[in-house]
């Protein structure tokens, strides 16, 4: 009986042992899946797609309980999760390329800043260096991919970066270097259309001036061929310059210091000579013609004596129609043009701005009577002929041109108002094979006083000078208007520094200087 007893007690031992141990291997499962738990974000959740967080990381869960390793795009936006599952943040780098994760973890695209540093990161994310073209912008950053400011020594050169990190080009950095196009500093070199000089180290010699040859010596007397002028030697000339503003009205800046000033410092090549027909002073309104005429002489002699081309122009406004003061129109020019026939540098504007008049029944008939006073005495000079709306409808020539061959037609612009669609009015005009002047011109609003639009005071420079165009700014005065050249502040008549010139001035003393 004893030893039955011991018997059932053994088989009880043994029972509970190994209870024992099936309730230890299940802790120690328990405690095993736990670890597990906190090391693969796949074990942590439920198969429910979309963010986790875990322990403070994020982790992407997908529906099939799966979860996001390496690039993933996740909304529209690229993230990057290591091995384990996790999201980074901050700097990463892939396949010997830079990325920036921001704080949500998504890829950074675009300009970037970073601890207080301007990055940019291509659409791939990749972090750019070197030189980089951005929005028509050139920027250049270190290799640490650090967006560069200021002077920049880069293959041998230098260059200048703005506060922006843009590129200056064509433009002076502290009125003492000049950096050319391309951006580099420019060295033993004339700059700024020939006006300047730097040395070796790309500083300004002030008092260097490299010696104009007028254009006049060069070219002799115009003629029209094709669309363009050409000279004696049959080479194409683009006249650019100033207009002034009404004879009467600042007649002061009709002398040859102001017009040589245009000429040595600006680049200019003509002038034009204003002599408004109905405004004050008109010289069809009671305006003083003797005392208009002598301006006019004084400008032809001046223009004359520097070797520049000069245009008399008949400045129609008010009066719109051309025809208004047509015999007093034959008379003026058949008067100059035998006064100034052995002046081979004399350019004849027989109409600004007509309005309301259309080129083949009005203006046409108007020029051809104009245009046989003129040729009375001068068979060669070149004549200009307004066109309707302003001088803007240079398309109606089309078709309408008159027999005479050394004959222009002209267009003018203001850039805040005439945009593209009279942009293709000229080269509508042009490719037609109607020789176009652009004789007045300017980059704010058609009222002369309004905003600068420079994006379109660009894209005129640009067409004009692409097609040898010749034109001619308005207008050479310091009147208080957004179009005056010379600042309303100065009253400087020649000479004029930059900082006497009105923003507009200094807009047109470049586009000349560098055309």
């Amino acid at each position: 009986m004893g030893r039955e007893t011991m018997r059932k007690g053994s088989r009880l031992g043994a029972v509970l042992l190994a209870f024992a141990l099936m309730a230890g291997c299940v802790a120690a499962a328990g405690a095993t899946a736990a670890v597990a738990a906190s090391a693969d974000p796949q074990q942590a959740h439920a198969a429910e797609q979309g963010w986790k967080k875990s322990r403070g990381s994020w982790w992407y869960q997908y529906a099939n309980g799966s979860y996001a390793r390496g690039w993933k795009a996740i909304d529209g936006a690229w993230y990057r999760f290591d091995r384990a599952g996790w999201m980074q943040t901050g700097w990463a780098r892939d396949g010997g390329r830079w990325f920036y994760l921001g704080k949500s973890g998504a890829m950074a695209t675009g300009w970037k800043r970073v601890s207080g540093i301007w990055y940019y990161f291509s659409t791939s994310g990749a972090m750019k260096t070197g030189w980089q073209q951005i929005g028509g912008t050139w920027y250049y950053f270190a290799p640490s991919g650090a967006m560069q400011t200021g002077w920049q020594k880069v293959s041998g050169k230098w260059y200048y970066l703005e506060p922006s990190g843009a590129m200056r080009a064509s433009a002076w950095v502290g009125n003492t270097y000049y950096v050319q196009a391309n951006g580099a500093m420019a060295a033993n070199c004339w700059v700024d259309g020939g006006r300047y000089y730097v040395d070796g180290s790309g500083r300004w010699v002030p008092g260097k001036k490299k010696p104009v040859v007028p254009l006049y010596s060069q070219a002799g007397r115009l003629r029209v061929d094709g669309t363009h002028l050409v000279g004696e030697n049959g080479k194409t000339v683009q006249l650019r310059g100033v207009s002034t503003h009404g004879l009467a009205w600042f007649p002061q800046y009709v002398s040859k210091p102001a017009f040589q000033t245009l000429r040595d410092d600006w680049g200019a090549n003509v002038v034009r000579l204003a002599l408004y027909t109905a405004e004050y002073g008109g010289y069809c309104t009671g305006g003083d013609k003797a005392q208009l005429e002598a301006l006019i002489d004084k400008g032809v002699k001046a223009a004359s004596d520097l070797g520049m081309y000069v245009i008399i122009d008949w400045h129609i406004l008010s009066d719109g129609n051309p025809q208004t003061y047509q015999s007093q129109a034959v008379d003026f020019f058949g008067r100059m043009a035998a006064k100034y026939k052995g002046y081979g540098n004399v350019i004849y504007e027989i109409c600004n701005e007509p309005q309301n008049s259309p080129f083949a029944s009005v203006i046409k008939p108007y020029a051809n009577k104009v245009l046989k006073a003129i040729r009375a005495s001068d068979k060669k000079a070149v004549v200009l002929v307004g066109t309707n709306t302003w001088s803007q409808d240079v398309d109606e020539v089309i078709g309408n041109r008159l027999a005479d061959p050394n004959v222009m037609y002209t267009l003018h612009f203001y850039a805040a108002t005439h945009q593209q669609w009279n942009r293709d009015k000229l080269k509508r005009a042009l490719d037609a094979g109607v020789p176009v002047f652009v004789s007045e011109c300017s980059i704010t609003d058609a009222s002369g006083n309004g905003a600068i639009d420079r994006a379109s005071a660009n894209a005129w420079l640009k067409l004009m000078n692409d097609n040898a165009v010749s034109y001619v700014a308005w207008s050479l005065c310091n009147k208080n208007e957004s179009s005056a050249l010379v600042s309303p502040a100065s009253n400087a008549l020649s000479g004029w520094s930059r900082g006497q010139l009105s923003e507009t001035g200094k807009w047109w003393r470049n586009a000349i200087a560098n055309s």
